[in-house]
């Protein structure tokens, strides 16, 4: 039987359907990555996949080792650059699931849409597919997302460490005005060892408003490095801003910082 493979649309459904998947397991797993790091990781697995199928001389059993293993590993690495080997394997076994579930919406759609049933197998059908997917994930993960939202964060500054809680706050948008560099709160008495010694270039002088107080002033430093313990890996803020608060930021010190809603992403 002959079958004719139009490698421009072959390269393009893979490239959105990699994207789509690697959308899943980054919301499954809370692990950060950016746009452009999704995108590297679904083009290198939709080049892989091209490469693999057109090369008819590499031996069957070795296409479908390095089609379904290195290449899903490579693509997971790409996207999520911070996760060790452990992470990477579940992140990899997350993305099959992923995929499973997309093949079954996929059939879905096929089976009972009339317009993906005339019109086949094709990239609408892909997005929609990953649309309902991730849609149906964040419906899912929606009230298991508020419990990672502290988080253990480890501030360094001239040689010196402390670890606190933090909370992530989409709503904390405070940023120094003079370079429009993101500021995350924390207690003046948490950090109090850290700052002991500090140098004058460090000084911020950070204006906020809230209610009650539309023109406050809080005290800021920039920090050697901010280190946030997620679930699955970790985030380096190299520099970081952070500005001192003389208030409790918890009644019952479930946290003694807020993060910048840039932060965790």
């Amino acid at each position: 039987m002959h079958y004719e493979l139009y490698i421009d649309s072959f390269f393009l459904l893979n490239f959105c359907m990699d994207i789509m998947l690697l959308m899943l397991v980054k919301r499954v797993l809370g692990c950060t990555a950016t746009y452009r790091s999704i995108l590297l990781g679904a083009l290198f697995g939709a080049v892989a996949s091209c490469f693999l199928t057109v090369a008819a001389r590499i031996p069957v059993l070795l296409r479908i080792t390095a089609g379904y293993g290195l290449v899903s590993i490579c693509m997971v690495k790409l996207c999520f650059r911070k996760m060790n080997l452990r992470m990477v394997l579940k992140a990899t076994i997350e993305l099959y699931l992923g995929a499973i579930l997309m093949g079954g919406f996929l059939e879905l759609l096929a089976l009972q849409i009339p317009f993906f049933r005339k019109s086949g197998f094709n990239i609408c059908m892909v997005l929609a597919a990953g649309l309902g997917m991730y849609l149906l994930v964040c419906m899912i993960y929606r009230g298991a997302g508020d419990r990672k939202h502290i988080f253990t964060v480890q501030l360094n500054y001239l040689g010196k460490s402390v670890t606190l809680k933090a909370l992530y706050d989409t709503g904390n948008s405070l940023s120094d005005p003079t370079d429009g560099a993101a500021v995350a709160l924390v207690e003046r008495e948490a950090v109090s060892e850290l700052l002991k010694s500090k140098r004058d270039e460090d000084y911020r002088v950070i204006p906020y408003h809230s209610v009650g107080n539309p023109h406050g002033i809080l005290e800021g430093y920039r920090l050697t490095e901010a280190v946030i313990f997620g679930e699955n890996e970790k985030k380096y803020v190299e520099r970081p801003l952070v500005a001192l608060t003389d208030e409790k930021l918890s009644s019952q010190s479930a946290y003694r910082m807020i993060l910048h809603s840039t932060w965790i992403k």
